[in-house]
């Protein structure tokens, strides 16, 4: 496997192997409750141990970083935004419009000027006409698109024929928070790692706690019960899926900026791609993170 896959798929491995410790032991002391949500936590050393060898691993072979900066990127690096209809024209040139009431870049302070536009009354009835339904924030889409589902029951051809509604539900849920974690782990390594920052590897809360409650909850144990063997051609097969799609999702990105640079290219990207911008939204930490998933040296 070479080096930069194996880096890739570290957050994956990682999760795998703590699902797997938790699975096997009962360990009821390690698991806390706060208000309405469950805290699960793994041993200190247990995780400082897979981190340090994962890390070394992973960093040997890239002694200097990439710029995290905005860059004109090689075609085969990206994929083309579609041309878009008048009706899509039309709404691009309101928000544009909108937009102008704020100075300084949609990118600052994380995002805030995206985050206001996508919050309006103007992007709201563009997301309406998208999905058929009002929707109250752009944060519902990974639950009410059907985009997923889609390729979530592809996904469980050959290991289940007839999932549940509970077997669609999690495997959404798992490909959400698997893709936001490689977004969170490409940006924190490639904005951070070289520049005389500590290197941090660990996963933001609103994405970690999700996601090791999906791999510890019953329905997940059922798959692995189910068939050992089979479970694991199934389990290879969707995360050969959230890695594609992690490498897809940076070619629409590279695409819009490369037609349209930041400004605008944020702008089209919103209206085209939704679900990829909330994804984008609800995962980036800072504008230097996100230059740095966008210019991972991991390709």
């Amino acid at each position: 496997m070479k080096r930069c896959q194996l880096f890739r798929l570290f957050s994956l491995f990682l999760l795998s192997t703590l699902v797997s410790s938790l699975s096997c032991t009962e360990k009821p002391e390690e698991t806390l409750r706060q208000g309405e949500e469950d805290t699960i936590t793994i041993p200190q050393a247990e995780y400082d141990a897979l981190v340090s060898a994962y890390l070394e691993e992973a960093l040997a072979p890239h002694r200097e970083a990439p710029e995290c900066k905005m860059q004109t990127y090689a075609r085969n690096t990206l994929i083309t935004p579609p041309t878009p209809d008048a009706e899509l024209s039309a709404t691009f040139l309101e928000l544009a419009g909108h937009r102008q009431q704020f100075q300084g870049s949609v990118m600052a302070d994380n995002f805030r000027i995206l985050r206001y536009l996508t919050d309006s009354d103007i992007y709201q009835e563009h997301l309406a006409n998208i999905f058929g339904i009002p929707l109250q924030t752009p944060a519902v889409f990974w639950r009410t698109t059907s985009s997923q589902a889609t390729a979530s029951l592809a996904l469980f051809a050959g290991f289940m024929e007839n999932p549940t509604e509970a077997d669609i539900a999690l495997l959404q849920q798992i490909i959400w928070y698997e893709r936001a974690v490689l977004l969170a782990v490409d940006g924190n390594v490639c904005a951070k790692a070289f520049g005389g920052e500590p290197v941090s590897l660990s996963i933001p809360p609103h994405i970690e706690q999700p996601l090791i409650r999906a791999y510890t909850s019953e329905t997940y144990k059922q798959w692995i019960r189910r068939d050992t063997q089979a479970y694991k051609a199934f389990e290879d097969r969707y995360k050969t899926f959230i890695e594609n799609a992690n490498h897809t999702a940076r070619k629409k990105v590279r695409g819009f900026l490369n037609a349209y640079g930041p400004e605008d290219g944020f702008i089209w990207l919103s209206l085209h791609e939704p679900v990829l911008t909330e994804l984008l939204l609800s995962n980036s930490t800072d504008e230097a993170a996100f230059w740095g998933w966008m210019n991972s040296f991991c390709e």
